[in-house]
């Protein structure tokens, strides 16, 4: 916790001055942390402010050895108290080794090794009444070196962007969808995945959502999915639309579609082309590019350089690319191109939440709704968040 001296005390109290003291004995961690990304306050589908970006942590020095972050604080402009606190277990979830194989243990991991970055990943949330806490932060790390001695990073700041996200029309026609491994505050497969492209490292999938057709009692496949087809799955097939008027500036058609529940290889390079499958970009204006993933061999119905406009069909849902069931995956970034690319959030102009499933739940034959008690379930400018079930209109 920060200490703050109000200069109008006559007697301090002496737990204050304590903690200054062992404050100031504290050694400075040879550590470089940067935010490369600078990210855009949102308003989620729960009714709150959120920021998500990333904290890029580099051990230095060959001689220092192993450091392991112990303690992540973030501060709101002079506040003395933290926004947020991560302690071990939730940074054992949330730092991460863009370098180390998936599976391997050294993936999630606290401990930097000397001359190797981590990246830690940051979630803040705020009432939306007190948003403007989130424009200045500041970061405090505490490590803990290979001898069990506290190092510290402290006020490494952040001016949050100005910008408003981009407001778009819903990418499906109608029915329920499940916000699949979507934004939130913990760690997807989707916001874990850093890229390093041609001198950038990125995270072009921060706010990406795979978009799940669910039928009016929440399963998302018709009959058992061990044995199911494509056509089995309720989104497979459905018009995907533009969410705003815009230039085509990428496509790709022809690419087979996968059976559901079978592993692609992994691809070669990380491309729109090979990890999309059959797809199309969108160029809004100002930087702003909307991507869609994972058609359905011979739907697209638009080509590169066609100016479109809102709600035209696009082409439809499919299970193409690096993909192993039927969904719609939604991003939206500063680039046409997936590598050197940034996510960033978007809201969605209107759209009804129904409740909250999971993805496991969704393909059981049978699943029923899990619909959350909502005050108002009509939304909008928001954007949904992981886990959600959304109407759309």
């Amino acid at each position: 916790m920060r200490t703050r001296i109000a200069f109008w005390s006559i007697v301090l109290p002496a737990v204050n001055v304590a903690s200054v003291v062992a404050e100031a004995q504290v050694p400075s961690a040879p550590v470089e942390v940067r935010v490369p990304y600078v990210p855009i306050l949102v308003t989620g589908a729960d009714g709150a402010a959120h920021l998500a970006y990333e904290l890029h942590v580099t051990n230095v020095h060959a001689s220092t050895g192993i450091l392991s972050l112990d303690r992540l604080e973030v501060f709101g402009g002079r506040d003395a108290s933290a926004l947020v606190t991560y302690g071990v277990a939730e940074l054992d979830e949330r730092v991460m080794h863009a370098d180390a194989e998936r599976e391997t243990r050294l993936r999630h991991s606290r401990a930097v090794e000397s001359g190797r970055r981590a990246v830690a990943h940051v979630w803040v949330t705020a009432p939306t009444t007190e948003a403007e806490r989130l424009r200045d932060l500041t970061h405090r790390l505490v490590f803990i070196d290979d001898k069990g001695r506290e190092q510290l990073v402290d006020d490494v700041p952040l001016h949050v962007g100005r910008r408003a996200p981009p407001v778009l029309a819903t990418p499906l026609r109608g029915g329920l969808w499940l916000v699949h491994n979507g934004p939130g505050n913990h760690l997807s497969p989707h916001w874990g995945s850093v890229v390093a492209w041609n001198g950038r490292t990125t995270v072009p999938q921060r706010f990406a959502v795979d978009f799940i057709g669910l039928d009016e009692n929440g399963g998302a496949v018709r009959g058992d999915f061990r044995t199911s087809a494509n056509q089995d799955w309720v989104g497979f097939g459905a018009e995907v639309v533009a969410v705003a008027d815009g230039v085509v500036r990428e496509m790709q058609d022809g690419v087979i579609d996968h059976a559901p529940l079978v592993e692609p290889d992994p691809p070669a390079v990380l491309t729109a082309a090979a990890l999309y499958g059959n797809h199309v970009v969108l160029d809004l204006g100002s930087n702003t590019f909307v991507h869609y993933a994972h058609l359905q061999r011979n739907s697209v119905t638009v080509n590169v350089g066609q100016r479109v406009r809102r709600g035209q069909v696009l082409g439809r849902l499919g299970n193409s690319g690096n993909t192993n069931a039927p969904h719609l995956h939604f991003h939206v970034s500063d680039s046409a191109s997936f590598g050197g690319s940034e996510g960033d959030p978007f809201v969605i102009d209107s759209f009804d939440l129904i409740g909250e499933t999971t993805a496991e739940r969704a393909i059981t034959e049978g699943a029923a709704l899990d619909v959350s008690p909502t005050p108002k379930r009509s939304r909008h400018r928001q954007l949904p968040l992981d886990g959600m079930i959304v109407r759309f209109p």
